[in-house]
């Protein structure tokens, strides 16, 4: 079996918003809907056969947790910065795994998402954007 799909079910598996979190009725709806999604296509996920596929085909996890996320963000008001530290993971997990190419890419592509998450772009998010790319 080719390693990383288990390190990247049991990390992106598991971080879909919390239903606890204090929101609208409406809000957590949503946010219960998207933790049911994500187990079930994490569960549909671990059953494929990994080391037949690229590793480009590992994009997945990350891609479907930011999706994810910047849609609850989309959808609700407030959780969404609580959980703007799986984009690092996010990153992390894809400069583990691909090229660097591919790796600077996913940063440009995270960034409009995570400033999404964040609520939109501040004074305060605009101070948070060089670190969180630098990191």
């Amino acid at each position: 079996m080719r390693p990383g799909w288990q390190t990247a079910l049991a990390s992106f598996g598991g971080l879909n918003p919390c239903p606890d979190m204090p929101i609208t009725v409406n809000g957590r709806s949503v946010a219960l809907a998207f933790v049911g999604v994500g187990m079930v296509i994490s569960v549909a996920l671990s059953k494929l056969a990994w080391e037949r596929l690229p590793v480009q085909a590992l994009l997945i996890f990350p891609a479907l947790g930011i999706v994810g996320i910047t849609a609850t963000a989309l959808l609700n008001l407030g959780i969404t910065p609580a959980y703007t530290g799986f984009f690092t993971v996010a990153i992390f997990f894809i400069g583990s795994t691909q090229s660097e190419r591919v790796t600077l890419a996913s940063i440009l592509i995270a960034l409009p998402c995570w400033v999404i998450c964040q609520g939109g772009l501040t004074a305060t998010v605009g101070v948070k954007v060089p670190v969180t790319v630098g990191v």
